[in-house]
């Protein structure tokens, strides 16, 4: 997690020193300020801490396998949070993604419990979580400046890990 709070952490330093004037100048995400919060919990913090760890406790294989649910995800989520019409062709379209995962994962992983499990369901919640993200980000973030939206985002996500990754850089133990 080290390595989640560095790359945020670099991520910020470099988007606040390119876009520190807009930065200042833009007051209309102020109007937007819980978007943006919720847009950096679900698309950097839960969607970056869930693979991270995830990863850790499943194969590469699986993880790859189940982030193609990402766009299954979001037009399940976004036909419940963003009224999304679904229409017969998308129906066939998630039962059909949905039926190649588990063909793909086998099924027999899951009927029984193997080493796998944890990590997977970690993955699949990485994958809802960006997909809830980029739902969030098409309705309430559009029209503002990406990289200043992306520099919030990313000074959140920065101070949220960090207390998760117990700051590692920072804290000096004298040890």
């Amino acid at each position: 997690l080290s390595w989640v709070f560095i790359r945020l952490f670099m991520a910020t330093v470099i988007l606040g020193l390119s876009q520190y004037r807009s930065i200042k100048a833009d007051l209309r995400l102020f109007k937007k300020s819980i978007w943006i919060i919720a847009a950096a919990l679900f698309g950097a913090v839960i969607n970056q801490l869930c693979f991270n760890e995830g990863l850790l406790r499943t194969s590469p294989a699986h993880a790859a396998i189940l982030n193609a649910t990402i766009p299954i995800q979001t037009l399940v989520f976004a036909s419940v949070l963003a009224r999304e019409r679904l229409h017969t062709v998308r129906v066939i379209g998630i039962l059909l993604g949905f039926c190649g995962v588990v063909y793909l994962i086998g099924l027999d992983h899951l009927t029984r419990l193997n080493p796998f499990a944890i990590g997977d369901m970690l993955i699949l919640a990485n994958a809802a979580s960006y997909s809830i993200y980029l739902i969030l980000a098409k309705r309430y973030l559009s029209g503002l400046k990406p990289l200043v939206v992306l520099f919030w985002m990313s000074l959140l996500a920065t101070i949220t890990v960090g207390f998760y990754a117990n700051w590692p850089f920072l804290i000096v133990t004298g040890k």
